[in-house]
């Protein structure tokens, strides 16, 4: 069976993507399909095979801060405007923030697969954000409360 090296899939994955990219970019300036796909094929070979394993663990490790961010930050979301905009109490959303924030550091800790620099970054930002909300609670609850008085009247 042939055994294929964490690099040589990432670098053929690469080379996918990037003929993807390169060929749906090239058919806006190109009529020919057979120009914009070999156009599309030399460029795809050329950026898979001049990349190096510092440059691959480089975007590795920004694709997985991204991601981890937005997985992170569109349930923050929908919990914030939910909150927000049912106009429970303040004690009750200080708890619900606090209960989602440690589900979320614990989560974070044991089940995201990075090195601890990159941890340590999405736990910082959470912490802070948290905190943030926190403190300001009563001042975003008076300014939803003050938008929807704006839409009634």
């Amino acid at each position: 069976m042939v055994e294929i090296s964490d690099n040589v899939l990432i670098k053929i994955l690469l080379f996918l993507l990037i003929f993807a990219i390169s060929s749906q970019i090239l058919r806006k300036f190109f009529d020919n399909k057979g120009s914009t796909g070999i156009i599309s094929l030399i460029i795809s070979i050329i950026g898979a095979f001049y990349i190096s394993p510092s440059q691959l663990d480089f975007l590795d490790n920004t694709y997985t801060i991204t991601s981890a961010l937005i997985l992170i930050s569109i349930p923050y979301i929908i919990i914030f405007f939910f909150i927000y905009n049912i106009g429970m109490a303040g004690f009750l959303r200080r708890i619900i923030w606090l209960f989602y924030s440690i589900i979320n550091i614990f989560f974070i800790m044991n089940y995201l697969n990075t090195t601890e620099e990159i941890t340590f970054l999405i736990l910082t930002i959470l912490i802070i954000l948290t905190i943030i909300i926190l403190f300001f609670d009563k001042t975003i609850q008076n300014k939803f409360n003050s938008s929807r008085n704006l839409k009634n009247k």
